[in-house]
């Protein structure tokens, strides 16, 4: 099940392999979350769809396999939760998978407070990443010391 921002990742011109695997995630027993520019509405047109979802989810990487999703060999993002990412190429999705599902969901939920203009991309990528990883510094010291 896509958990939060199912609503904000379907466009008209996704085409039907797309909306069909995304239907299926969603319709899942595995927790996905929605995440990067169709979720913090700074997508543009052709735009990938960015999940997240927690590397102990049971059957996980088989139920990704089964719907062509493969593991990209190199790290993607330079992010201190997403151990690494899985693409699906021809439905544009990339799923997170990430150690610490706490911290990403609240990093996460942080973002959207941001404004559109430290997320959008481009030039202030970098920027983002920067943010993000503030962000995941100061939810772990805040969960590690119980506050």
């Amino acid at each position: 099940m896509i958990e939060d921002g199912w609503e904000t990742l379907a466009r008209p011109n996704d085409g039907e392999y797309t909306t069909s695997v995304l239907n299926e995630l969603h319709e899942s027993d595995i927790a996905f979350f929605a995440t990067g520019s169709r979720w913090f509405g700074t997508d543009k047109p052709g735009s990938d769809i960015d999940l997240f979802v927690d590397e102990s989810e049971p059957n996980l990487y088989t139920f990704l396999e089964e719907r062509g999703f493969a593991a990209l060999p190199q790290r993607v993002y330079n992010d201190k939760v997403c151990d690494h990412v899985w693409q699906n190429l021809d439905a544009n999705i990339h799923v997170q998978i990430v150690s610490d599902i706490d911290v990403k969901y609240i990093a996460n939920r942080a973002m959207m407070a941001c404004p559109k203009s430290w997320i959008r991309h481009g030039s202030s990528r970098g920027d983002a990443r920067k943010i993000w990883n503030l962000l995941y510094e100061a939810i772990q010291i805040t969960i590690e010391h119980g506050r």
